[in-house]
């Protein structure tokens, strides 16, 4: 069924006979669309990396690092998102108005290169959750072949590990507006003491982990099989986190939640 599901991929892939241009983040559904994409298109396929303040920045490394491993065009489209008060503002539409904006700049660039569309790595899993950045990419007329073919998250971890690729159980990631809570207008010097603290709890071995910001109160958030590495280091994590001006040090016994801050989450 899988090997089927990724024929027909491939079958729309080589549609676009013009060439595309394809959002990649670096995490698992747009690396494996990235190159899939390159296996069916070749050069006629430009993969766009967005580097703005809410990407952390080992992210953009990771994205030019694969870039090179796997010999994929690639191009870092940097975006000042401070420019644009309709996302600083952090309403519930953030992430409309963000992938917006966004996309509309990958348009502009396929359509100067004379590329046929847009592509996403969007999935049938992110159906079901808040995302108010589809809502943006079905106006713009972003194409998501994963979602189009029905694949789920599971399913493209399952084609990353066939094809050998390094991304294949990479936990998933979300950008650093989505640690602030709606409401809470975003600053850079907020995103920039989020991602110091998330890189020092990463280096610490911590996998899956989001550092969730109250401030003056940090609120880290992992599953509970890492708790005992967060409270064995909890005097250098509350150390170091009070160091990026954060006054209270807090680990959610709750665990790990995707989206917390989302409006589904905080009703439950």
């Amino acid at each position: 069924m899988l090997d089927l599901k990724l024929n027909n991929l491939k079958n729309l892939i080589a549609t676009f006979k013009k060439g595309v241009v394809v959002g990649f983040s670096a995490g698992v559904d747009s690396t494996v669309l990235t190159v899939i994409t390159h296996q069916v298109l070749a050069d006629r396929m430009l993969a766009v990396t967005v580097d703005s303040e809410v990407i952390p920045r080992s992210e953009i490394e990771a994205a030019q690092q694969l870039a090179r491993q796997y010999g994929f065009p690639h191009y870092l489209l940097r975006f000042n998102l401070s420019d644009h008060p309709e996302v600083m503002e952090n309403t519930l539409r953030r992430c409309y108005y963000c992938k917006k904006l966004i996309y509309k700049q990958l348009q502009d660039l396929a359509q100067s290169k004379g590329y046929q569309a847009v592509l996403d790595g969007s999935n049938t899993d992110d159906l079901g959750d808040f995302r108010p950045g589809r809502e943006a990419l079905t106006e713009l007329g972003v194409f998501s072949p994963f979602e189009q073919q029905g694949f789920t998250k599971s399913e493209i971890r399952e084609i990353a590990h066939r094809l050998g690729l390094s991304v294949w159980n990479k936990p998933s990631s979300a950008c650093l507006a989505s640690r602030i809570p709606f409401g809470i207008s975003l600053t850079t010097k907020a995103l920039h003491r989020i991602e110091q603290g998330e890189e020092l709890l990463k280096k610490l071995g911590a996998k899956q982990v989001r550092l969730r910001d109250h401030f003056p109160l940090a609120r880290i958030e992992c599953p509970t099989e890492e708790w005992g590495l967060i409270l064995q280091n909890r005097h250098k994590i509350t150390k170091e986190l009070k160091a990026l001006t954060y006054s209270f040090v807090t680990l959610d016994l709750d665990g790990y939640q995707t989206g917390s801050f989302n409006p589904s989450s905080l009703m439950l």
